[in-house]
């Protein structure tokens, strides 16, 4: 250890202490470790994968190493520092189970972006950011490190001309230390503008990339809003055809399904189909089938979500409210083996079983009713078409 060193690693402004219950991080979002025989603080973000990781704050954290009994993650280099580089297996200290090395880990680690940590220990400016792994490498050669090995070397260089004569005085040597110096600060100041010019340029690019992409997208939707208008406008009329039924139940083809699920997902407007009306008998409740091919709610994204709604019939007046009738509903299978199916009361306090006045009543039901992977893997549709089965008061 050179004397600058030692005096560094003793003085006031580096940190002294490390955690040695956790990981090494401090109260102030610092890493502590040591390089060269001096410590450093390294701001680190409390990053979920390093906080994971059980190490005594005297190094950076390489490999990390993952104990199968309860999962728990700690440094190779505390665990086992004579003989870090082992091949797997090994046997945990704690649980005497066996380890491995957890790559996933290692390599989220190692990624990490941080600067450099001479700015947080000795107060300087450098402008060097880069990842985890390199901290090391970019300290064996950061010029902002008081006793550095280049400025060791500088003053050494300094040192071994003075003592030559070399017909130059110390205060031209200085000088042109200066300079250099300064040339380096130029330097890291023409980088710096580079660097800002190619953000500049990434943003610009990326606006016009997000612009053409919004006009894509614009344009597929009037492809499909085409090709939906000239494969559907049959079946769809059929569709609006179907004549009301007054007895409970309900069986309704939804035609051209993935055109209208493609439909739905790229309109900011309606995110649901509506069945055709239907009776619960001939002076009955009036009501209809919502179906979220792409979700709602909890649902959306991820789910098909099913709702019955009341609607405003000519014969409420006569009919006892709330709506109490048990309701099933269900999406059919082609081989006529399964059936995904779901069945509800009513629940009175609801308001959408009390009596429609002039409006709809807001849907009741099943926000995850069916999972889109079982859709599109179960067996459910067959020539894009889709039916859902519905029966009130009984199946």
């Amino acid at each position: 250890m050179t004397p600058t060193q030692s005096s560094l690693t003793d003085s006031g402004s580096v940190a002294a202490g490390h955690n040695t219950d956790a990981i090494p991080n401090d109260s102030g979002n610092n890493a502590i470790f040591s390089h060269h025989s001096i410590k450093f603080f390294m701001a680190v973000e409390n990053n979920n994968e390093i906080t994971k990781v059980k190490c005594n704050g005297q190094h950076l954290i390489s490999d990390v190493l993952q104990c199968v009994q309860d999962g728990h993650l700690m440094c190779r280099k505390c665990c086992f520092p004579s003989n870090s580089n082992e091949v797997n297996p090994q046997i945990c200290p704690k649980h005497k189970t066996e380890i491995f090395h957890d790559k996933s880990t290692t390599r989220s680690i190692s990624y990490i972006r941080v600067e450099c940590p001479a700015n947080k220990t000795f107060k300087v400016e450098c402008p060097w950011i880069g990842y985890y792994k390199e901290v090391t490498s970019h300290l064996d050669n950061c010029i902002f490190i008081p006793g550095s090995a280049r400025v060791i070397m500088q003053n050494a260089m300094l040192l071994k001309a003075v003592n030559r004569g070399g017909g130059q005085k110390l205060e031209e040597l200085t000088q042109e230390i200066t300079h250099l110096r300064q040339m380096q600060r130029d330097s890291d100041k023409r980088i710096q503008a580079l660097e800002k010019l190619l953000d500049e340029s990434t943003r610009d690019l990326m606006q016009k990339y997000n612009e053409q992409e919004k006009l894509l997208q614009n344009v597929s939707l009037k492809l499909v809003v085409q090709q939906m208008a000239k494969s559907s406008s049959a079946a769809t009329a059929v569709e609006d055809e179907i004549p009301p039924r007054f007895d409970g139940k309900l069986l309704w083809p939804i035609n051209d399904y993935s055109l209208k699920r493609t439909l739905i997902e790229r309109s900011a407007e309606k995110n649901y189909l509506e069945s055709p009306p239907f009776f619960t008998s001939e002076c009955g409740y009036k009501m209809r089938i919502r179906l979220y091919p792409n979700g709602d709610g909890r649902g959306e994204g991820t789910h098909i979500g099913i709702f019955l709604q009341l609607l405003p019939g000519p014969f409420d007046q006569l009919l006892e409210w709330p709506f109490k009738e048990e309701v099933t509903m269900k999406i059919l299978r082609f081989d006529g083996k399964t059936k995904r199916e779901y069945s509800f009361k009513p629940n009175p306090q609801l308001n959408s079983y009390h009596r429609p006045e002039h409006e709809p009543n807001t849907p009741s039901g099943d926000p995850v009713f069916m999972s889109l992977t079982e859709l599109d893997e179960g067996g459910f549709l067959r020539s894009e078409t889709l039916f859902v089965q519905v029966s009130v008061g009984s199946k």
